[in-house]
């Protein structure tokens, strides 16, 4: 049992940012592939039922919004990786003993 607790003392820090890691990876390729509805299609109009060729344009481009949402999951994984290390880290180096 000694042994188990010592192996994952040692592990578990470089455990923790593999995972968030992934879990990165993961997040980051269902923000790409996911469908983003922009509102109802438009009914009438000169260009395919768009207002105009620019606004159809922006209707289908949803670069924008994937890359702000990218970006934000990449730091909240960043973060969360960092803090969980550093607790791990932290409750395997400091031994609290509540005993006297």
């Amino acid at each position: 049992m000694e042994y188990l607790l010592s192996m994952l003392t040692c592990v578990t820090p470089c455990i923790t940012p593999a995972m968030s890691f992934l879990g990165c990876l993961l997040t980051v390729g269902i923000i790409r592939n996911r469908m983003i509805y922009r509102g109802p299609m438009p009914s009438d109009g000169p260009e395919e039922g768009f207002a105009s060729k620019q606004a159809r344009i922006y209707y289908y481009s949803t670069t924008d919004q994937r890359y702000s949402e990218t970006v934000k999951a990449i730091i909240i994984w960043v973060l969360c990786g960092a803090a969980t290390s550093l607790i791990v880290w932290l409750a395997s180096t400091y031994n609290v003993s509540i005993t006297k």
